[in-house]
């Protein structure tokens, strides 16, 4: 039988920080929320219930399942699919009304989600866990090969959704902890109870 991780209150508290983070840009940018957990998976591969949703682009068959990169995820847990509001390939809705992201598709959408877990655990702890991380980092790459065929011109392109990731979080900070302290008073968070935390923070 395998054991579960064990996990001290530093621990604990980066968790709840990177999810915060994932779900805070995910709200903005009206993407998929999905519930969130700071109890450990011993499915999650290490990453103690950090991993969060991934649709499928056409890049994460075989996978996981609806392309979840095998992130421990259940099928169903948050809200699936692209969320209301949000456009085809040609741009996000959402986006439109936070400053520095008018005009991004959904791939970049998704890449800012997801590249903001890691940044607001670093943001909180000064660095984030590469390992806790691993899965985000995969997803990120494989978007990213998606949407930009050549090598050189894809680390450009990171390096620019890196920095709107990291504005997006500094101009929302005070949402990611308001999103990382509920879900460290109440250990898990559905989808609804993030974004109305989220939404009552950002005022």
């Amino acid at each position: 039988m395998r054991s579960m991780p064990v996990l001290t209150l530093d621990d604990v508290t980066r968790a709840a920080y990177h999810q915060a983070g994932h779900a805070v840009a995910a709200h903005l940018l009206d993407r998929p929320v999905p519930d969130l957990s700071i109890e450990a998976e011993p499915e999650s591969a290490g990453t103690c219930g950090y991993a969060l949703w991934a649709e499928d682009f056409g890049v994460l068959e075989g996978r996981g399942e609806e392309g979840a990169a095998g992130r421990g995820v259940a099928a169903g847990e948050g809200e699936a699919g692209v969320a209301e509001g949000a456009e085809g390939p040609g741009g996000v809705e959402g986006a439109e009304d936070v400053e520095g992201m008018e005009g991004m598709g959904e791939i970049e959408a998704e890449i800012v989600a997801c590249l903001a877990g890691p940044i607001a655990e670093a943001m909180h702890a000064g660095e984030f866990s590469e390992e806790a991380a691993e899965d985000d980092l995969y997803l990120i790459l494989d978007l990213a090969e998606a949407a930009v065929a050549d090598e050189a011109a894809r680390g450009a392109y990171l390096d620019a959704l890196e920095s709107k990731a990291e504005a997006l979080l500094q101009g929302a900070w005070g949402a990611v902890e308001a999103v990382a302290e509920a879900l460290l008073a109440e250990r898990t968070l559905e989808a609804s109870r993030v974004r109305e935390i989220a939404a009552a923070a950002l005022g």
